[in-house]
């Protein structure tokens, strides 16, 4: 670990992810990122305080929220502006649908390489990029300044994702909603830090912790929650999923490994994530909407 370890990772090929499922616990943070101008530019932009998450999105969640709130809701010859209580119930749904997003894109994105096998995930541009987007932090768990998401990392994920809810949803309600969805990634990101390098006294975040640890160092195919353990419960590997959907998928609830096998089951999944995240926020505004009356109305 003396030398910069992405060349060394990008090396190992197929056995990248036995690797990165072997933690590694050093004193002082790595280096990525191979010496000179580049490479220099590149690894201060690797490194991330936790610091900087809240204050970067606290300020785009205030904007959201007053983009909001000076866009109205149309019916015919009518408009109005949201009620400060519908707006909270669009934000609550928003933050809540972070936690679907954060469970799904963990479990098959994130993950990918343990229920397809396709040479492509073997590549060298494949492996680098898996690196940086999550692979580094099975690898390096202990690295105080890689525990967070990189600003230039979430803008990557989260700038598409924006822009897919535009198409589904209103501006009035794409604001509180995104807002809110925005506010969850921040509980994630900072949870993942302090879960790694906090103390509490709380229960719940200690049986979170445990949680959490099973995914590192037990069973990385375990525990893909890591702000909360609701969709563990609800579709992963903690009671329910053994009961209920084992139940309506038989042997394709089984981690079989091959994308045959996980195929259906990634179709559940999916298709729970769609319904939760855009189709629920989609129709919640449709019913705000519809309690409009005929008649022309601007009210706060």
């Amino acid at each position: 670990m003396n030398k910069p370890i992405l060349k060394q990772i990008v090396a190992l090929g197929e056995k990248y992810y036995d690797v990165i499922d072997s933690p590694i616990h050093l004193h002082e943070s790595a280096r990525i990122f191979e010496y000179g101008i580049r490479g220099n530019m590149a690894e201060f932009m690797s490194r991330n305080r936790w610091t900087m998450v809240p204050s970067l999105w606290i300020p785009i969640i205030s904007i959201l929220l007053y983009y909001s709130t000076i866009n109205t809701l149309i019916k015919g010859d009518a408009s109005t502006y949201m009620t400060w209580f519908q707006t909270a119930i669009i934000w609550f749904w928003g933050f809540l649908s972070w936690t679907n997003l954060e469970w799904t894109l963990h479990r098959w994105i994130f993950h990918v390489e343990h229920w397809v096998n396709y040479d492509f995930f073997k590549t060298p541009w494949f492996i680098r990029s898996h690196f940086l987007l999550h692979g580094i932090y099975h690898l390096l768990p202990s690295d105080p300044y890689r525990l967070v998401m990189p600003p230039w990392n979430s803008f990557f994920i989260i700038i598409p994702i924006s822009w897919f809810w535009s198409l589904f949803l209103i501006p009035a309600i794409w604001g509180a909603f995104f807002s809110g969805l925005l506010t969850g990634y921040i509980c994630y990101d900072l949870a993942h830090y302090f879960l790694h390098h906090g103390g509490t006294s709380i229960t719940y975040l200690q049986s979170l912790r445990t949680h959490h640890m099973v995914h590192h160092y037990t069973n990385v195919d375990e525990g893909y929650g890591v702000s909360s353990k609701l969709w563990d419960y609800l579709l992963g590997d903690l009671g329910i999923r053994n009961n209920f959907i084992t139940a309506k998928l038989g042997r394709w609830a089984v981690k079989g490994k091959t994308a045959v096998d996980e195929l259906p089951l990634f179709k559940y999944h999916a298709t729970i994530c769609f319904i939760v995240t855009t189709c629920i926020p989609y129709f919640i505004g449709q019913y705000f909407i519809r309690q409009l009356p005929q008649e022309a109305t601007y009210a706060l």
